[in-house]
Parts: structure tokens; C-alpha cells; sequence
């Protein structure tokens, strides 16, 4: 029994840290995308997302002066497990927000709900939506502008504090580890963020997207090739 416990361990250390490193490399790969898009397409997409870009900027300046976790994170981060739980097809209760900490109990628990307020920008996506709306309605430049810099801060906020929860003690990282649960946050934050960018721009649509996702992937697999011939 203690042959098996142990060998048991050892396959999920092995599975863990194979599994988040293909993700990172997934990850790696939408990141090369994005490169390859913004310096394919950098006048253009500055012009475009400059109010998005301010916004993660004023933000920055304002995650310096917190000094705790502010009750709106609380209460986006508990929110999210009760979206992801009903996602899950599950039900929530004592949903509790305090000044310093929130919980919420519910029917049913896996890895997507435990991570999904370090993966998933709840106001990022609820602002996402209200500019989608507005572009449905109006033409109004100033709005736009607004909502695209309140999307900017609510990106940054998202960014910034997902990143100090990853180098903190965390409950929702316990079931699969830190190194597996990291990756998975990676990756998935930054396909959210290639559909948000993807729905925002009037230059870069999903087949565009796509297509430069695709030579990205052959420029590194033929790279990764010659790399490996001349060793």
C-alpha cells in the first residue's frame, strides 16, 4: 500500500508539471501571437486601444497606494465563484462578504471554479459588454473612449492583483498545486484577453487572429526544429 501511495504521488508530480508546462507553452504561443499582431499592426492598434492603455496606466499609479485588498476585489473574486458555480451546473449559499475576506459555500467544487476569479476579469467582461452595447447604439467617440479606459483599470486591476495572489498562500490553489494552477491562470487569461482584443478592434477579427496564431506556431516549431539539428 505504501509502494502504491508513493508511486501514485510521484505520476501526479510527473502529470502536474508536464501538463502546466504545456500550457505554458500554449501560453507562449498566444503571446508570440499578440507580439506579432501589435508589431504588424502597431499604428493602427495604438490609435485603437490608447484609452485602454491609459486606463492600465492609471490603475498602476492606484495599486501602488492600496495597501489591503479592497472590498470591490472581494466581492468580484466571490462573485465569480458563484458564476462559475452555476456554470458548473451547481448552486451557491452563504455567499458572505466581510471587509477583509469573503467565502461562499456550494454544491459542488473543481479546479475552473476554485481558479476562475484569477482567470476570469469579472468587470473587465461586464465592461466589455456595456462597450459592445454602446457601439450597437451609438457613435458617440467620447463614450467610447471612457469605457475603453475604464476597461484599461479594470484590466490592470485584474492583472495586478492575480499576480499577488499567485506569490501568496492561497486555498484555491491547494488541490492541484501552485506550479499547475499558475499555468492554468496564464493560459486562460490570456485567451480572455485575445477575444476581448479580438471584439474591441476594427482591425484584427478572429480569421485574422487566426491566421497570424497559425504562423506564429510554424515560426517557433521551425524554429524549436533548427535549434535542435544544430545541437
Amino acid at each position: 500500500m505504501i509502494k502504491q501511495s508513493f508511486i501514485k504521488k510521484i505520476l501526479l508530480f510527473f502529470f502536474r508539471y508536464t501538463l502546466g508546462i504545456i500550457l505554458l507553452i500554449v501560453s507562449f504561443l498566444f503571446i508570440h501571437t499578440i507580439c506579432y499582431i501589435v508589431s504588424d499592426n502597431a499604428d493602427l492598434l495604438f490609435k485603437e486601444f490608447v484609452y485602454v492603455i491609459i486606463g492600465l496606466i492609471i490603475y498602476f499609479f492606484i495599486h501602488l497606494l492600496i495597501r489591503k485588498k479592497p472590498f470591490l476585489y472581494i466581492l468580484g473574486h466571490e462573485l465569480t465563484h458563484v458564476l462559475f458555480i452555476w456554470i458548473s451546473n451547481g448552486w451557491a449559499y452563504r455567499l458572505r462578504i466581510k471587509k477583509n475576506s469573503g467565502s461562499v459555500c456550494a454544491s459542488k467544487d473543481n479546479i475552473f471554479i476554485s481558479l476562475s476569479p484569477y482567470f476570469f476579469p469579472l468587470y473587465t467582461f461586464i465592461c466589455m459588454f456595456v462597450y459592445l452595447f454602446f457601439i450597437s447604439i451609438t457613435r458617440k467617440v467620447l463614450i467610447f473612449s471612457l469605457i475603453q479606459t475604464i476597461i484599461g483599470i479594470t484590466a490592470g486591476f485584474h492583472f495586478l492583483f492575480t499576480a499577488e495572489m499567485l506569490l501568496t498562500k492561497q486555498d484555491d490553489f491547494k488541490d492541484i498545486g501552485r506550479f499547475l494552477s499558475a499555468s492554468i491562470i496564464l493560459c486562460l487569461n490570456i485567451i480572455f484577453f485575445s477575444v476581448f482584443f479580438v471584439l474591441i478592434s476594427k482591425h484584427i477579427n478572429a480569421e485574422i487572429y487566426f491566421t497570424f496564431l497559425k504562423n506564429s506556431t510554424v515560426y517557433c516549431l521551425q524554429n524549436l526544429l533548427l535549434s535542435a539539428k544544430i545541437l
